[in-house]
């Protein structure tokens, strides 16, 4: 094999490697939290609505994934099942899901409108998820639908006081009869995750059902408990306190996405390869052709 050939060969090899990191990084996810089976009743002694019925499986969280998509982030949460008692176009409507990402330091320390506190930091941005759609919101807005020139709907003017733009609208779709697939526009990053599931409520600007009532529609908690976390099931580590008796929720993740100083370091590594393979070349000896004197 000439020098041409070779090097050739070395620059094919250097131009798949950045492809071939690319796609072990889709081969398994960024982070994955699996959630006790059976636990979706608050705080054990609450009770589901009666009229539409309500599948306790349908608010059970069982896992949450985070997935690389090039860039950006797929959120993958399994449920026990998926029911769809309102007929929502999304495909399910029995519970409201919120995902509260903490992407630095400091943050909101109030979950919402979910009657729950952070424990170990604060969220920035908040995705709350039903079978009518999706939609962003910043720490510093409602948890209820867009205002008006910003959020989901598009960053539209805003004052230098402002929140920061937030990420596009979500694509959601279900998968398997109990997974709901979340495609976010959110850039990969090290970030901690505070994740709920509630009861849906068509009625309620927020989209959750507050605790409460007697009605066939409510769900009933003992009387003289004020105020009661709205969720029925929240993404916890085993070791974590129970999040329902004193009110705060701890995070999961907090990851290290070391992944794209993977990239980075190929990238130097093809370079670094490519620029020794010329000097080598630049500095082979050439052929001489020596010129004999005429007789």
């Amino acid at each position: 094999m000439n020098r041409g050939t070779r090097f050739a060969a070395l620059m094919a090899l250097l131009t798949a490697l950045p492809a071939q990191a690319q796609a072990y990084q889709s081969r398994e996810p960024l982070l994955r939290v699996t959630d006790p089976t059976g636990d979706a009743h608050g705080d054990g002694s609450a009770e589901l609505p009666t009229q539409p019925a309500l599948l306790p499986e349908a608010l059970d969280l069982r896992s949450f994934e985070v997935w690389p998509r090039g860039r950006v982030l797929t959120f993958r949460t399994e449920f026990g099942t998926l029911q769809n008692p309102w007929n929502a176009p999304g495909g399910f409507s029995a519970q409201t899901l919120d995902i509260f990402i903490g992407t630095r330091s400091g943050g909101e320390s109030t979950l919402a409108d979910l009657n729950l506190r952070t424990e170990g930091g604060g969220w920035q941005y908040h995705l709350r998820v039903t079978g009518q759609g999706a939609h962003w919101a910043h720490a510093s807005e409602p948890a209820g639908p867009e205002t008006p020139g910003t959020g989901a709907a598009g960053p539209g003017v805003q004052p230098e006081s402002a929140a920061p733009a937030l990420p596009p609208p979500p694509q959601v779709r279900t998968e398997g009869g109990n997974t709901l697939v979340i495609d976010t526009e959110l850039p990969r990053g090290r970030y901690a995750y505070w994740v709920t599931s509630s009861v849906y409520s068509p009625m309620s600007a927020g989209g959750v059902l507050q605790p409460g009532g007697s009605g066939p529609f409510s769900v009933r908690v003992p009387a003289g408990r004020a105020p009661v976390p709205v969720p029925l099931d929240v993404l916890a580590e085993e070791a974590s306190p129970q999040p329902f008796n004193l009110g705060q929720l701890a995070p999961v993740g907090r990851l290290n996405d070391f992944r794209p100083w993977l990239l980075w370091g190929l990238g130097l590594l093809g370079l670094t390869l490519a620029a020794g393979a010329s000097i080598s070349l630049w500095r082979t000896p050439r052929e001489e052709v020596l010129l004999l004197p005429r007789r």
